[in-house]
């Protein structure tokens, strides 16, 4: 028996709520299926691990009991909420903009194999990482999920391979959804109708950012 073996069953229990979170259509969906289309694979992935690395951000002020503080003072949890919430308005209005722009371009202008903006690995990486980090929906289901499921008594050591598992796993699905939808045949028929695809993504962006200024 080794020395994880007492918290498998912790582990699974954790496991099953982040899992069912990761997959729900959110934010960090809709930034990787938008920036994986419009920009292609290098980006989707970049954004995608940048989004598994907030997690890890999460996890580690979680640990460290600042989540729980930051939720208990609700002026400071209010301006962490505003911010994300603008942050994320801010990309909403980048793809709204974005559509009414390809409107004045002829339908060969739009069907591209790329769309002649280029992105780096660092501004993919930080745009996903931000998305995530700056979501304070996640800040309230990693204090609530530890705070409810994690015991007080499991060591610290074994907190941060569930917080590793949660931030690795969600780079792996984010990264399988960027490569699902930037593979060629895919992404072509998504090009073909960009502009409502980049509408529909800056939408559920924006209904995520005023349900979280709403929210509190």
């Amino acid at each position: 028996m080794n020395a994880f073996s007492p918290y498998y069953g912790e582990f699974l229990m954790l496991l099953l709520p982040h899992l069912a979170a990761m997959m729900a259509p959110g934010a960090d969906f809709a930034l990787v299926a938008g920036q994986s289309v419009r920009f292609g694979k290098r980006t989707g992935i970049f954004c995608a691990l940048g989004i598994g690395s907030g997690i890890s951000l999460h996890v580690a002020y979680t640990l460290a009991g600042v989540g729980a503080m930051l939720h208990a003072a609700p002026q400071l949890f209010a301006l962490v909420r505003y911010v994300g919430a603008a942050y994320i308005a801010y990309l909403a209005y980048g793809l709204i903009m974005s559509f009414w722009r390809s409107r004045t371009q002829h339908a060969a202008d739009i069907v591209t194999t790329d769309t002649g903006e280029a992105m780096s690995a660092r501004q993919s990486f930080v745009r996903g990482f931000l998305t995530n980090a700056l979501n304070p929906k996640v800040t309230v289901f990693f204090v609530a999920v530890f705070t409810a499921i994690v015991s007080s008594k499991t060591p610290l050591w074994v907190q941060g391979i569930y917080g590793a598992w949660m931030s690795i796993t969600t780079m792996i699905w984010f990264c399988m959804v960027a490569l699902f939808l930037s593979a060629a045949p895919i992404r072509r028929r998504f090009l073909q109708i960009r502009p409502l695809f980049e509408l529909g993504c800056g939408l559920v962006l924006l209904f995520f950012a005023v349900r979280m200024v709403w929210a509190g």
